[in-house]
């Protein structure tokens, strides 16, 4: 039964989001995780209602947190508090979540409770599946791919792969190296800078990119790379840490550029002519940074916070503040992101259940989400998205990155076959 209590699975959905209450309270990611491990202590232990009390502590917090919200559905359920778990199933449902509710033995009363048929008719038509975008690469070898950018002046598509450390280019449906030569390090996230003919790449020595060299593993660089001759021309390293990860990369229009450190919690700037990596966020602040987005005038940075959502960061007063949501939408797990032409903000979602593209609209001032709508989700050949790009006419993104074929501790696992699938989803069909 404890185990069973302890189970959760992290899941969003695909509902049509509009304008509702909004919140924008101040988020305390180490709080709100403290609270979570006292109650995942607390049931544990079989105290259910010290469970209950940290976990509503924490959903004060964090309240789109969707693993929370499942969580207190067990908790819940297990104190046999059938008429409770409901409304949290109903919340978690509302936000587009599926899950196999009925398969799980601690829910037995709840799914014959007649207050669960709402629940169950909303999680089933959260399973259908939305659009249709074409493939433009399937590729059965483990490349681990991450990163992508599109090159408007090469009318090329860049593509990073961890696994083969480079960086390859999409040619009649195949991969074909761009970065000459390998490095020794797995390549994440890219940005490009065509106007001053860059393209900035992460690179990390992790479990997945195959380090075996001591010297190499938990080492991180931002590689400056010379766009039109895929020459490295310099790297940049972070202050020492007892282990790094660059993983994503974003450039402003003044040449800018900010990368993330998804370990650390911090986030660096590198200014243009600038002698070295200027610290924006320091560490501890996000739990795990990922996607970035600079406002075209260059002053203000959105960031996607994998275990709290997005937030908004003014770059002239460094004010850092959680973006505005409407009802009914989650933003945790959100890792790629991209700017169209018309200021819609794209983002992949992949540690949610479905793995989903969508595309947001912003306030002027980047303090709310003004409408949310998922684009891709449900499809065949779509887990664990990652990297995404903007290109001439289509959104392009990675719709399955072959991350599934990784363990916890970061290596192949034997009985997964994943393909790399990138995709495109035609702008003009969708009418933006």
């Amino acid at each position: 039964m404890r185990s069973g209590i302890l189970a959760m699975a992290a899941a969003a959905g695909l509902t049509l989001f509009a304008p509702g209450n909004a919140h924008a309270e101040t988020i305390d990611v180490a709080r709100f995780r403290q609270l979570r491990a006292e109650g995942v202590a607390a049931a544990s232990s079989g105290d259910l209602e010290a469970a209950a009390d940290r976990l509503r502590q924490a959903a004060a917090i964090m309240p789109t947190h969707t693993g929370l919200i499942l969580m207190q559905a067990r908790i819940a359920a297990a104190g046999g508090h059938a008429p409770e778990a409901i409304v949290f199933l109903s919340r978690y449902a509302d936000f587009g979540l599926i899950a196999d509710i009925a398969a799980d033995p601690l829910f037995a009363e709840v799914v014959v409770d007649s207050g669960f048929a709402p629940v169950a008719e909303q999680l089933r038509r959260n399973r259908a599946s939305v659009g249709e975008p074409s493939a433009i690469l399937r590729d059965d070898q483990l490349h681990l791919l991450e990163g992508l950018a599109w090159n408007s002046g090469g009318d090329e598509l860049l593509v990073s792969s961890i696994r083969d450390h480079t960086i390859y280019r999409i040619d009649d449906g195949g991969l074909v190296p761009w970065l000459q030569p390998a490095q020794s390090l797995g390549i994440y996230g890219l940005a490009i800078d065509e106007g001053g003919d860059r393209l900035w790449a992460a690179s990390v020595g992790s479990p997945e990119s195959g380090a075996t060299d001591t010297a190499d593993t938990g080492r991180t660089e931002l590689l400056e790379i010379e766009l039109s001759s895929g020459r490295i021309l310099a790297r940049h390293a972070p202050p020492p840490a007892p282990r790094r990860n660059f993983g994503d990369v974003a450039v402003a229009g003044d040449g800018t550029v900010s990368v993330s450190d998804s370990t650390t919690g911090e986030v660096f700037l590198l200014r243009p002519g600038g002698s070295g990596l200027e610290p924006l966020i320091g560490p501890g602040a996000f739990g795990s940074p990922q996607g970035m987005a600079f406002s075209p005038d260059a002053g203000l940075l959105l960031i996607a916070d994998y275990s709290a959502g997005l937030y908004r960061i003014d770059l002239r007063t460094r004010e850092v503040a959680p973006v505005m949501m409407p009802d009914g939408l989650t933003l945790i797990s959100t890792d790629g992101m991209a700017l169209s032409g018309d200021g819609a903000l794209w983002l992949v979602q992949n540690g949610v259940s479905p793995s989903r593209l969508m595309r947001l609209e912003l306030t002027s001032d980047w303090r709310g989400v003004v409408e949310a709508t998922v684009e891709a989700a449900n499809l065949e050949y779509m887990d664990q998205p990652s990297g995404l790009a903007i290109g001439a006419d289509a959104v392009l993104f990675i719709q399955q990155s072959q991350w599934g074929r990784f363990d916890r501790e970061g290596r192949p696992r034997a009985d997964r076959t994943d393909t790399a699938v990138i995709s495109a989803l035609p702008l003009a069909r969708l009418g933006k």
